[in-house]
């Protein structure tokens, strides 16, 4: 650790450790509040997340003032920058209200800030076994909402009438699919990281549960991102990972971004058929008429515009509202921060299937961009992926 005291570190650590347990258990609250549309629950869970959030980054700025530790300070430093040109775009936009620019960046950096504090975080066999108590018991409640009168429910207040893919109560089935996902990879992880046979069958039950409410969203984002998490697990026998590939993936959303246009313009996506769907969406027009928006304003973007709202393509919301200097600052970043994950090293299969998801969230980021600008909601569950990379095949519990 980094602190230049034991008395500094137990404390850094105490703080850190209750605000990540903090994190998870408002996922956890959130989860259950949602579909019973309680508000009480919902709004306390918020303000935990806003709370931890502030507490634990003035422990991270503090920690690299007192001891100067390259990566941090670096990682910092580009969140500084991060800030300063997205409100450069703001000014620059001229009809943005601050109030919602505030908010709209508070969610925006929420995934980078888990990468930052989680790296101060020490694993140990006690915050494990949390995190997947906490996802059984997320589990347990998809299922109970599954086998309820609020399974089906919820898109009808976007549709007008019942949906006809699995909602669980939530807003829409590809929120519930994102939800699953995260889930699911957790539960996986879980499988691989114990030992004990009966834990492992029970845990199977609810891995092959929770992926057929998955295949029930219908949400192929998410179906693709889990095929592509089993397919690279199966087949790869050492727990390594290139930087290369890594640059890849990360890119992908990006690549994703200006090919599509041109596949759909050529009638290849227009005609594909997966999950009952053809892909004959209004994706394309988004697409197309927002990069023909943000040409003119490439540099800084269009925060007043499009102001981080999802447009379903992770890189296009950040292009569109922070230009290309926010874009480039946003890869830079997550390079850095993969790239340190791998410098730490991969040591069980159990953290290589995290590191995989972490992956994962980039390659889903290509059709929609929660994970990417959603805030905590969706950056807290992905913090455990991120602890849960440090996983050693000496902790595995018998």
């Amino acid at each position: 650790m980094d602190f230049n005291t034991e008395k500094d570190q137990s404390l850094n650590l105490s703080v850190f450790r209750l605000c990540f347990y903090l994190t998870l258990v408002s996922n956890l609250v959130i989860y259950i509040a949602q579909p019973f549309d309680i508000t009480l629950p919902n709004m306390l869970a918020s303000r935990c997340f806003m709370l931890s959030n502030l507490v634990s980054f003035l422990f991270v700025i503090i920690n690299s003032i007192k001891h100067y530790v390259p990566y941090k300070t670096n990682q910092i430093i580009i969140i500084i920058l991060m800030v300063s040109f997205s409100f450069i775009s703001y000014l620059l936009s001229n009809n943005g209200d601050l109030n919602n620019y505030i908010i709209r960046m508070w969610c925006y950096l929420a995934l980078p800030f888990y990468f930052l504090y989680i790296d101060y975080l020490k694993i140990d066999k006690k915050m494990i076994n949390f995190i997947f108590i906490i996802n059984f018991l997320i589990s347990i409640l998809f299922l109970l909402l599954s086998l309820s009168k609020y399974s089906y429910s919820g898109y009808e207040l976007y549709l007008g009438t019942d949906s006809a893919w699995l909602t669980l109560g939530y807003d829409n089935p590809n929120q519930t699919a994102m939800y699953l996902i995260i889930n699911l990879i957790i539960l996986y992880i879980a499988f691989n990281y114990y030992t004990n046979k009966i834990v492992k069958f029970m845990l199977l039950l609810d891995i092959i549960y929770i992926g057929k409410l998955l295949i029930d969203t219908s949400s192929r984002s998410c179906i693709l991102i889990g095929l592509f998490i089993t397919a690279i697990t199966i087949i790869k026998r050492k727990y390594t990972i290139s930087k290369y590939f890594v640059i890849a993936i990360l890119l992908l959303p990006a690549i994703f971004m200006f090919v599509y246009p041109f596949l759909y313009e050529s009638g290849f996506i227009y005609f594909f058929d997966f999950g009952g769907k053809t892909d004959n969406s209004s994706r394309y027009y988004m697409f197309h008429n927002v990069l023909n928006l943000v040409k003119s304003r490439s540099v800084f973007g269009a925060f007043g515009i499009f102001q981080l709202n999802n447009l379903h393509n992770g890189t296009l919301s950040v292009y569109s509202s922070l230009g290309f200097v926010g874009l480039l600052l946003f890869y830079i970043y997550f390079i850095r921060a993969y790239f340190h994950i791998l410098d730490n090293g991969i040591k069980s299969k159990a953290a290589y299937i995290s590191m995989i998801g972490l992956l994962a969230i980039f390659v889903h980021s290509c059709a929609e961009a929660a994970f990417i600008i959603g805030g905590s909601m969706y950056a807290g569950s992905i913090s455990a992926l991120i602890l849960l990379t440090k996983l050693e095949r000496k902790e595995v519990q018998q």
